[in-house]
């Protein structure tokens, strides 16, 4: 124990000794480690916000019934469920679902039987003696919305506003508190007429009116269950609802983690960096206590309780710093998700004990890994040791071949990787694969600055500027790579995630607005004013269709329908779509050599067209048989042809309009696409939609332009949050380099009075110092581009392709790389100044003349 506590303080005197380098890498670290944190409260953040908001959609409870292709269904199915023999120990819960805005914000609605008395999410509370015709909010609603009891909501459904009476908030239990505030309850049969949707509900909940039976039971009475479901109907466990919700989102979210990591890597490589040249220094000390009889394991303690310090301080730091900066993810991964996905309404910011701890052992035992190569040479230390730094930098140097060897072992093993596929969707060979050409790169750093060096020497005599400062410089630069090895590391990775994330967005900006003039090219775009999100569940009054297409001015009406479906127990999209009509402007991106004849066949009904995720996803080429759900009972039907789209990750089936009626049982499309006989009348048709329709319908109307300003400005908003990220690491890169910097000067304060003594003056110490951080950042620089390039085409064409089934056209955007790799030299370089600045104060070196 005293051995123990011996080693801790002198672990913990030599971290004092160097506080400037010691608290460079605290926040290096804890820089990292605040931004795994963020990501980690946001995802989680976001996932409980979306169960929690489709809950109002799916329901928690045991079992829920629901249409396999559709969101409503007729509520006689109740019927068939009751006069089950024997019956099934269930409680039967009708519930009707649906959303509307109100002052702009979203309301859930939830139709509930009343007469039913005990709901499921009030055990304990009872809904009997509710009054039938109005609303109910959730305990606190009232007073969030600024409401009383007596008041009219206003709420916009569709495109028509209905009048809601205020009735007040339902009884307080344990569960309802769960509920969040913007949710409607009524009662089903009122809230059937109000909405228009007689003998219609979303789904049956099913509770045990006991304890669960015995697993034989359970699996006898689901089957019974199914079979008078019937085909058209699927009954779901709450674990398979909330898996397929999270399987929903964990592409984003995994995504957005590995990103993350990416601080927490570059804040290890500091720690590793730190503790080689702590450990070099210290090399004269070790040697002293070897000879004091303290044994080669205790010199590799030391080592190893530095990095654990710096572990347990910088975790805790960027705990604390993590939750500051998730009041700015959550806000971020809350627009994506309202975007891309449903209006969730993140909760609010909260802490959680066990994310906190488990970020904060990440870290340490990351900084304890970073410590194991520097611990290994304090190892390998004998008692008597050359104190000079050429010993070991003649060792590096020799060692730079097998260092390249291992370099491209690892670049081809990455590559091997690359062809490998998705884990469960999730790209982990891709992740793994880019992660092999990162070390490949940072072994690859000595062979680079040797190259580097003779090249700049080179430059050097042909110019004629060979300045005692210069070749100092680029002597120390050469030599001294085993110290600068990890800070040109640093500044490689960080610029090369920024590169590949912007090749990334840009080739992906590109493929879209390409895809958006092929296929968005009508001059207005119509759908209910209720609708907010990507893909719309509300429909368009067929009457309010005709009218539009009576207009003067226009020359034809696309209509479009989507409805929800569960294939092989994924939600995907079914579409119906005047393709023929849409044709003449926008011939769809077929992936075939032959798309007349496919579109003739698809005219005709031959079979559907399946979008190119749906297509990735599900393993279908053109040919293959389908069997879709339908109200109606299973559709077997044809792939004629895959096509591009990227409105939906989830995969989109297309049918033909004709199609619709029959397999659904409606005419009334989402949303239409309207062609204008002149584009000039553009003004006045919008006009007469929004002001003039017939019945004064509230509709979302928006131009072509319009519309790619919105799904452009949605674009961007979703890459809102990885530019952060990467930016932050960015910044622990050039921390990496300052810390470098600050180590080399420590190290070096004698040679610095010596050469003073000579004649150099504190300028000239100076320059040569910016000189070293410029050729370390250049190196950093240059291998940050090749290898940003490299990740770039792995985020593309395999991360991007395997997460979510889409094909990106490549694009190398120069002029931002090169801006960007610009920027980080000059501010890398800059960042010699302080360690000087620091240097020449604390021991004179800046004071007086080189004589005295």
């Amino acid at each position: 124990m005293k051995s123990f506590l011996f080693l801790l303080r002198y672990s913990a005197l030599s971290l004092v000794r160097h506080r400037w380098v010691f608290l460079l890498t605290l926040l290096g670290v804890s820089t990292g480690t605040a931004v795994v944190t963020a990501v980690l409260l946001a995802n989680k953040s976001a996932l409980l916000s979306f169960q929690n908001a489709v809950s109002h959609v799916q329901g928690k409870t045991d079992y829920s019934v629901r249409s396999s292709a559709g969101d409503l269904f007729s509520d006689r199915v109740l019927d068939r469920l009751e006069r089950l023999s024997p019956a099934p120990p269930l409680s039967l819960s009708p519930l009707l679902s649906r959303t509307v805005r109100y002052n702009g914000s979203l309301f859930w609605i939830r139709g509930v039987d009343f007469l039913g008395s005990v709901d499921r999410l009030s055990r304990g509370g009872s809904f009997a003696g509710l009054i039938r015709e109005g609303a109910y909010l959730p305990p606190g609603g009232l007073r969030k919305f600024h409401l009383h009891p007596g008041d009219r909501m206003r709420v916009l459904y569709g495109t028509r506003l209905i009048d809601v009476p205020v009735l007040g908030e339902i009884p307080r239990s344990e569960s309802v508190s769960l509920i969040p505030d913007n949710t409607l309850f009524m009662d089903l049969a009122w809230a059937q007429m109000m909405f228009d949707l007689p003998g219609k509900i979303s789904r049956i909940d099913l509770s045990w009116q006991m304890s669960p039976p015995s697993r034989p039971w359970k699996a006898l009475w689901k089957d019974e269950i199914r079979h008078a479901l019937g085909p058209s109907l699927v009954l779901v466990s709450d674990r398979e609802k909330h898996k397929e919700f999270s399987r929903l989102l964990f592409s984003y979210r995994s995504n957005l983690f590995a990103l993350s990591l990416v601080s927490l890597i570059v804040g290890m490589f500091l720690i590793y960096n730190t503790l080689s040249l702590l450990t070099l220094q210290g090399r004269k000390t070790f040697s002293t206590l070897r000879l004091l009889g303290v044994t080669p394991r205790e010199i590799q303690a030391i080592v190893l309780l530095e990095g654990g310090i710096i572990g347990l301080g910088g975790g805790l730091l960027g705990i604390i710093g993590g939750h500051l900066l998730s009041r700015l993810t959550i806000g971020a991964v809350a627009r994506t998700l309202d975007t891309l996905y449903l209006p969730v309404g993140i909760l609010p910011h909260f802490r959680t004990t066990s994310e906190d701890f488990e970020v904060w052992a990440l870290t340490v035992l990351a900084s304890l890994a970073s410590s194991v190569f520097p611990a290994r040479e304090a190892l390998r230390l004998p008692p008597v040791f050359s104190q000079h730094r050429t010993t070991l930098e003649s060792a590096k140097t020799s060692g730079r071949g097998r260092s390249l060897f291992l370099g491209g072992l690892a670049f081809l093993t990455g590559l091997l990787f690359l062809d490998l596929p998705p884990i469960h969707g999730f790209p982990l060979f891709g992740y793994l694969g880019a992660l092999l050409w990162v070390f490949s790169a940072s072994l690859a750093v000595p062979s680079c600055v040797g190259w580097l060096s003779r090249i700049l020497r080179g430059v050097q005599r042909l110019s004629g500027r060979e300045s005692s400062p210069g070749l100092l410089a680029l002597s120390h630069f050469e030599s001294g790579v085993s110290r600068s090895q990890i800070a040109i590391s640093s500044v490689m990775i960080g610029l090369s995630m920024m590169t590949g994330i912007v090749i990334l967005v840009h080739s992906f900006e590109m493929t879209l607005n390409l895809w958006i003039s092929q296929n968005l090219v009508a001059d207005l775009y119509v759908k209910p004013l209720s609708c907010q999100e990507a893909v719309c569940r509300e429909r368009l009054d067929p009457a309010d269709v005709r009218a539009i297409r009576n207009h003067p001015g226009v020359d034809f009406v696309a209509r479009f329908a989507s409805f929800p479906a569960l294939y092989r127990g994924h939600p995907v999209w079914e579409g119906f779509t005047e393709l023929e009509k849409l044709s003449r402007r926008a011939p769809l991106s077929l992936e075939t050599a032959h798309p007349q004849k496919i579109l003739q066949d698809f005219f005709r009904g031959k079979g559907v067209l399946v979008s190119e995720s749906f297509a990735y996803h599900f393993g279908k080429h053109p040919g293959d048989s389908l069997t879709l759900p339908t109200p109606h009972g299973p559709l077997r039907t044809v792939v004629l042809a895959v096509y591009r789209d990227y409105s939906s990750e989830q995969g989109i089936v297309l049918f033909p309009w004709k199609e619709l009626a029959p397999l659904f049982d409606t005419n009334s499309p989402t949303n239409v696409s309207v062609f204008l006989k002149s584009p000039e009348a553009s003004d006045a048709v919008q006009s007469f939609l929004l002001h003039d329709l017939p019945g004064h319908p509230n509709l979302f109307v928006r131009s072509q332009p319009q519309l790619k300003k919105r799904v452009m400005r949605i674009f961007h908003q979703s890459f809102a949050i990885t530019y952060a990220l990467l930016g932050i690491s960015l910044v622990v890169s050039v921390i990496g380099v300052g810390n470098t910097l600050l180590m080399l000067l420590v190290e070096r304060k004698e040679e610095f009075r010596l050469m003073r003594a000579m004649g150099f003056s504190f300028n000239d110490i100076r320059k040569m110092l910016l000189l070293e951080a410029l050729w370390m950042s250049l190196t950093g620089t240059l291998l940050g581009l090749v290898l940003g390039t490299g990740v770039g085409w792995i985020i593309v064409h395999v991360i991007n392709r395997q997460a979510f089934g889409w094909t990106i056209l490549w694009s190398w955007p120069g002029r931002t790389i090169l801006l960007l790799a610009l920027a980080l030299l000059v501010v890398s370089t800059l960042a010699s100044l302080l360690p000087s600045l620091i240097l020449g104060r604390r021991n004179g070196l800046n004071r007086g003349t080189p004589n005295e």
